[in-house]
Formats: C-alpha cells, sequence, structure tokens
C-alpha cells in the first residue's frame, strides 16, 4: 500500500483525505472536550481553548503512531548517521501524518499568528513533498525531514499542552518529562541541523531554484533574476530562525510550567556540609 504514495497525485489525495478525516475527527470530538472543560471552568475564557485541546491530543496521538513503527527509528538512524534518505513512500507517510493536524488546524482552531506561520511552512512543505517526486535529493528538504522526524518523538510535549486545560493545575510531574524530552530531542537535532545549515549557507547553490525550475515556473537561464544567491542565504537562516526560535520559547514555557530551574541556595550548602564536620569535631572532644 506504501508503495502507491510514490505517484503524487495519490499522496496528494491521501494528504487530502487525512486532513478531512482530521477535521471530521475535531467536530465529533469538540462536544466531548467542551463538556470536559466545563467541568473545570464554565467561564468562556476557559471554554474558547476546547479546540486547542482537540488539537493537540490529536497531533500527539498521530505522532505517538508513527514512533511506534520500526520503519520510522531505521529512518531516523539513517538520516542521522549517514544522511541517507531512501525510501520516498515511507517519508511522504511520515509528512503526512506529522502535518495532518497542522493544515486541518487552519479549519478548525483558532492560533497566533506565528503559530499559524509555522503551520502554513509545514502545511506547504508537505504539498511540495506529495508533488515533487525528486524531494529527497534535495538538500534543504531534507534538512527539514530531520528536523520534523526530531520533533516527532516529543508528542508528550502536544499531550501535555492538550491537558493543561483539562485540570485545575497544570501537571508539573508530566512537564518536567515533557520538558526533559524536548530539550533531548532538540539537543540531538541541531547538532546535525546547525552545521548542514552552515554549509548550506556557505555553499553557492540554488536550493529554492531548483523547485522553480522543476516546476518550469522560472527559465533556468534566467535564474539568477528570480533567485539571488543573497535570497537564497535570506531564506535560509529566515525560515530556520524561526523554527530555532519557537522551539527555544516552547521549552522555555515546558520548563516554567515544570517549575523552572532549581535555585541553589548557598547558605543551605554550606549548613549541610558544615554540620558533618561540626559532629566530628564534638565526637572528638568526647
Amino acid at each position: 500500500m506504501l508503495e502507491a504514495l510514490l505517484d503524487p497525485l495519490y499522496a496528494l489525495s491521501s494528504l487530502a483525505t487525512a486532513v478531512t478525516l482530521s477535521c471530521l475527527f475535531h467536530v465529533l470530538a469538540k462536544p466531548v472536550a467542551a463538556e470536559a472543560l466545563a467541568h473545570v471552568d464554565p467561564s468562556p475564557k476557559h471554554l474558547r481553548n476546547v479546540d486547542r485541546v482537540v488539537t493537540n491530543f490529536a497531533k500527539a496521538g498521530c505522532l505517538f503512531l508513527l514512533t511506534t513503527n520500526p520503519a520510522f527509528w531505521y529512518t531516523a538512524y539513517e538520516a542521522f548517521w549517514w544522511s541517507k534518505w531512501d525510501d520516498l513512500a515511507f517519508t511522504r507517510t511520515v509528512v503526512i501524518l506529522y502535518t495532518v493536524t497542522d493544515i486541518s488546524s487552519f479549519l478548525t482552531t483558532w492560533m497566533p499568528k506565528r503559530t499559524a506561520f509555522h503551520h502554513a511552512v509545514t502545511g506547504l512543505f508537505a504539498i511540495v513533498t506529495c508533488a515533487h517526486n525528486d524531494i529527497l535529493t534535495l538538500t534543504f528538504p531534507r534538512l527539514m525531514l530531520w528536523y520534523g522526524l526530531c520533533s516527532t518523538v516529543t508528542y508528550l510535549v502536544n499531550f501535555f499542552i492538550g491537558t493543561i486545560y483539562c485540570f485545575k493545575a497544570p501537571l508539573r510531574t508530566l512537564a518536567v518529562y515533557a520538558a526533559a524530552i524536548y530539550a533531548v530531542a532538540l539537543a540531538i537535532n541541531w547538532v546535525k541541523f546547525m552545521p548542514a545549515l552552515i554549509q548550506m549557507v556557505l555553499d553557492d547553490r540554488a536550493y529554492f531554484g531548483g523547485l522553480l525550475t522543476h516546476w518550469r515556473l522560472v527559465d533556468a537561464d534566467s535564474l539568477w533574476l528570480f533567485v539571488m544567491p543573497w535570497l537564497e542565504r535570506l531564506l535560509l537562516v529566515s525560515i530556520s530562525a524561526i523554527l530555532v526560535h519557537d522551539d527555544i520559547n516552547l521549552l522555555q514555557s515546558l520548563i516554567d510550567f515544570a517549575g523552572g530551574f532549581p535555585t541553589v541556595d548557598v547558605k543551605t550548602i554550606k549548613t549541610s556540609f558544615l554540620n558533618p564536620l561540626n559532629l566530628l569535631s564534638k565526637k572528638k572532644e568526647e
């Protein structure tokens, strides 16, 4: 069945079907979530978070489903150690499941402008991935796919965000787990992502221009008129900066929900350190 995703038309129709089913799930789950949130706080200010709860739980479920597939971990292993991307059909499966709730949220969920832009980028990337059969040969899309693979294992973050509105107070222990997993995922992600990004900025190539010439939107001979090297670098850095900035903000929020960084009381440490010494000196005097 996965082999059928090699056909761009089938892949695009699968994405459209997944988005439709996601919207249908949202419509059916919304009354249930509204009833649950009403037991916590029936005020309109609290109940307007119903869509956000459904969306985050749905995304957590999709990401968890991906991580239960052994092919996901094998793909992640090959991408990290060898920068190898061979399975286009499975890659499209990952992208569809990862972005389906992002795309459907435009029709179902209110979101801040920054979040809307982030989801718009991921949705556009999903469409390009499904339509472009040579997507795995392009450097920047492969880098974005790597970013998405690392984000997939952080499904607990989306699950925690969904629970924030379901209880009187955030679940601090769950926030600690989510923050720890997210921090580790970002560390592994950036070890691979940052050096590759720097190399791309230093390399004089038209990464985005390749997509324009593929669909014959721009003639190859006149490409430099539309996509100049400085514009390529600006786009690379801008998109990456937005992703990293959002990740840092989210990690900071998770740390805050977890209670913040533990503070060190120097006076307490000195007292704890000196107490055993005092006990030893008293025993010697006796």
